[in-house]
């Protein structure tokens, strides 16, 4: 029997349990729901490889479906779920500043359970740093697969999983089942024939016997997110954001159109270089539509309640597409939804005019929030914002200024967020959160800021780190005012040539930051 337990590594090492952490983390880790889709799915639907496992049922899934994010803190916790499941297959998925507690916590599985787990590693810090190009897999040197074959790591990891994670990781768990049933060891899964049927842009790495990177790389074949299950559909909700006030219960949804953004700003990791372009573009409203109906439905079936609310994880929702946002304003017409909905966008975006219009109208229709990337008030780093498109007589405080006046006239919630470490003044830093006090005051709004300090990624170029230190140690004076403060941030891992603040100047900040964080909630 196929016993499976999914995680998101923890990205902090440790945080004082009696220190509430100001960070945008939602309950749901909906990064796994996403992956696991089709393999929740299948196994949902009596498949035979997947149809008898722990996974069959939303209630199995519920219980086997892990978001750590403080490694001494969470690591309890896991270790008795290793016990209480005892995995034949786990799934480990991490961004950059996880990676040092993703190999811990293999470390850890490999040493309770031996040989008789297999575990694959995924995420976002996997598709930085090992990547299919012209045809070959290219590695940088902060690749796990590399790592373990120069023995900077041990060689925790059965395999790699870089890409589109929906229908490979199925099929890696139904080589797995098939070596269970044919009693054969795990590492006959790399042999698994239905490994390259499947779907989607990816590629595969493992150490061999002679500690040789193997591959394997997709056929391309691309994904059809028409078809794809919904989330909602196969996995327990649990979030409430408060923006959302007449609401019980906050999914997350999406359209499915990009795993990304549609732009490259320089410190980001969802930038369209690293992410990939718009995917199956003319049917996004209609996913986004299906998937908030899903939500709905869902609401009144599954948790008796008719308040539901959601949020869309789009980088920029629909992509900031007039024609596509018109479409979902007409789905909505026709078969309205007793959803309040919020989603993202570029401030450029939110000023077009023919994006306004049609959020205007979206306005009376369920978006209740919009969420923006302020980032920072230096006119200097905003103008290397690939975001930042319209730069003619204008500041990008002041555009950013102007939004709140529209969203103000719209009576929605506004959320913003700051990025510190771009390389900033810390003269600039206090006087954009007195800014932002100052519109709280004047407009109402903003009503959320979540601060993050900028993190050096991989981004499929730098060969600056190879990240298996945890970005901020144990002994660190900094640990403590970060995980308090930022949702990312990191002692270690800054960006090349700028400076941190000092404790001083981030406890003077804080003081500031905790009279704004939150307002009109």
């Amino acid at each position: 029997m196929l016993r499976v337990l999914g995680v998101s590594s923890p990205h902090y090492i440790k945080r004082n349990d009696k220190i509430i952490s100001s960070s945008l983390n939602s309950s749901d880790p909906f990064s796994l729901y996403n992956a696991y889709k089709w393999a929740a799915y299948k196994a949902e639907n009596n498949d035979e490889n997947w149809g008898d496992s722990n996974w069959s049922t939303i209630a199995g899934r519920n219980n086997s479906i892990m978001l750590l994010q403080y490694y001494y803190n969470d690591v309890p916790r896991f270790v008795k779920k290793l016990k209480e499941i005892n995995p034949n297959l786990l799934f480990i998925g991490s961004m950059t500043l996880g990676f040092a507690g993703a190999y811990r916590i293999a470390e850890l599985a490999k040493k309770i359970l031996g040989d008789s787990v297999f575990i694959v590693l995924g995420g976002k810090h996997v598709g930085e740093t090992m990547f299919e190009e012209n045809g070959t897999v290219k590695q940088l040197r902060s690749s796990p697969l590399l790592l373990m074959k120069e023995n900077k790591i041990p060689k925790v990891f059965d395999i790699i999983c870089s890409g589109d994670g929906e229908e490979i990781l199925y099929e890696i768990g139904n080589g797995v089942n098939q070596c269970l049933k044919e009693r054969k060891k795990l590492n006959q899964v790399y042999k698994y024939y239905g490994l390259k049927k499947a779907k989607g842009e990816w590629c595969l790495g493992w150490l061999n016997e002679q500690n040789e990177c193997e591959f394997i790389i997709s056929n391309k074949e691309p994904l059809d997110y028409d078809k794809l299950p919904l989330t909602s559909d196969l996995f327990a909700i649990s979030a409430k954001f408060n923006v959302f006030k007449n609401s019980d219960l906050t999914a997350h949804t999406m359209s499915y159109l990009s795993k990304g953004c549609v732009y490259n700003c320089f410190y980001c990791s969802e930038c369209s270089r690293i992410n990939g372009n718009l995917k199956q573009f003319t049917t996004g409203a209609q996913r986004l539509y299906k998937n908030l109906a899903s939500i709905q439905k869902i609401g009144l079936e599954r948790y008796s309640t008719n308040k539901m609310s959601a949020f869309v994880e789009d980088s920029i929702m629909l992509a900031g597409s007039p024609l596509l946002l018109n479409e979902l304003s007409m789905l909505l017409k026709e078969n309205p939804l007793n959803i309040e909905f919020g989603g993202q966008f570029t401030i450029d975006r939110l000023l077009d005019e023919k994006v306004q219009e049609v959020v205007s109208k979206l306005s009376r229709q369920g978006l209740k929030y919009i969420f923006v990337g302020l980032e920072t008030n230096n006119e200097n780093i905003a103008e290397t914002m690939s975001k930042n498109v319209c730069q003619k007589n204008i500041s990008w405080l002041k555009k950013n200024e102007k939004a709140i006046e529209f969203i103000k006239r719209h009576n929605m919630k506004y959320g913003v967020s700051v990025l510190l470490g771009l390389g900033e003044t810390q003269k600039d830093r206090l006087n954009l959160l007195k800014t932002i006090k100052f519109w709280q005051q004047k407009y109402g709004i903003p009503n959320v800021v979540s601060m993050n300090l900028a993190v050096r990624h991989p981004l499929r170029s730098s060969e600056e780190y190879d990240y298996i230190d945890w970005g901020t140690s144990l002994d660190s004076a900094y640990l403590s005012i970060f995980t308090q403060m930022f949702g990312e941030a990191s002692e270690k891992y800054i960006m090349s040539g700028v400076g941190i603040p000092t404790i001083e100047d981030l406890k003077e900040l804080k003081y500031l930051y905790d009279e704004i964080k939150d307002f009109g909630l």
